[in-house]
């Protein structure tokens, strides 16, 4: 049985009727395989809300703990000399939630109520009226959030399965 995990050990493709499976890290004897049951780049907040919604859990995985950075909403430093990336922890919904990673210095108010509106101005415009929203959000996060990206030389197993057919 596949279970879900925000940072899956497989992803999965379907071709008709069959179900390929290819693992992105290794994966040890015994050890589930997990898959994302969502879209790769959701905020964390967004995450828990559709898991919740659709799949009627709340996820627990290492990427949702309340501590865990939301890797997907990070950008650079503001801070002079500083190359670090700030990602808030938490959901994001406090000032103090965002911090630099590199520097640990928090960002300024004005800057964190500028990141909340463009997010909504971003949400409002593509999200629901924009089928390229998915392509979108990729190109907004993809230099900042791959974590599901297998690491050079990472082995890969491939399974590929017929789904069971209905009673």
């Amino acid at each position: 049985m596949l279970e879900h995990c925000c940072k899956p050990n497989a992803n999965y493709e379907t071709y008709g009727n069959k179900l390929m499976l290819t693992a992105i890290v290794p994966i040890a004897s015994g050890q589930s395989i997990s898959i994302n049951y969502l879209e790769p780049y959701l905020p964390k907040a967004e995450r828990l809300e559709q898991l919740a919604q659709r799949y009627h859990f709340e996820c627990k995985c290492e990427l949702c703990l309340p501590e865990a950075r939301d890797l997907t909403r990070g950008f650079y430093c503001k801070q002079s000399k500083c190359d670090g990336l700030v990602y808030p922890n938490n959901l994001g919904t406090d000032v103090s939630h965002w911090v630099c990673f590199k520097c640990s210095k928090p960002i300024t108010p004005e800057l964190f109520n500028e990141i909340l509106e463009l997010e909504k101005d971003l949400k409002s415009k593509y999200f629901f009226r924009n089928p390229s929203w998915r392509i979108t959000r990729r190109r907004l996060y993809s230099s900042i959030s791959l974590f599901i990206t297998p690491g050079s030389g990472s082995p890969r197993k491939t399974i590929i399965s017929t789904p069971p057919r209905p009673l």
